[in-house]
């Protein structure tokens, strides 16, 4: 489900609102916008489908439920998608299961040089982002 259009908006309530104050929020929306009141008028008729298709999203604890958790993730695809969180931060931290790539401490002991590896690291780092 995309959310294009935020429901609580168009009925003007809280994500927090009861079921009985979306119902009454869309009674009084869609007596002041009804088509029959504005005969001819296309915006008025589209803002009444936009009222109605809220409420039956809404009005439905399933559907209600479903919207939410939609949104909700589509917030958070948003805020990573412009860096938000800690998208940044985590893709500059290793895991935890990749060590450092310094040299044993017996090798250089022992005066050996070129010690250092080299890991593509592009592979490891695809994983966690």
């Amino acid at each position: 489900m995309s959310i294009e259009e935020d429901f609580y908006k168009i009925l003007g309530v809280f994500p927090s609102a009861s079921q009985a104050e979306i119902q009454r929020r869309y009674r009084y929306l869609a007596m002041q916008h009804h088509p029959d009141l504005h005969q001819g008028c296309r915006k008025a008729e589209a803002l009444f489908k936009k009222i109605q298709a809220a409420y039956a999203t809404l009005s439905n604890p399933e559907g209600r439920a479903l919207y939410d958790r939609s949104r909700e993730e589509a917030t958070l695809r948003a805020a990573l998608q412009k860096g938000w969180g800690f998208g940044s931060f985590v893709d500059e931290v290793p895991p935890r299961h990749i060590r450092p790539l310094t040299p044993p401490l017996a090798a250089i002991r022992n005066g050996a040089k070129n010690t250092r590896q080299t890991v593509d690291v592009g592979s490891v780092l695809s994983i966690w982002v």
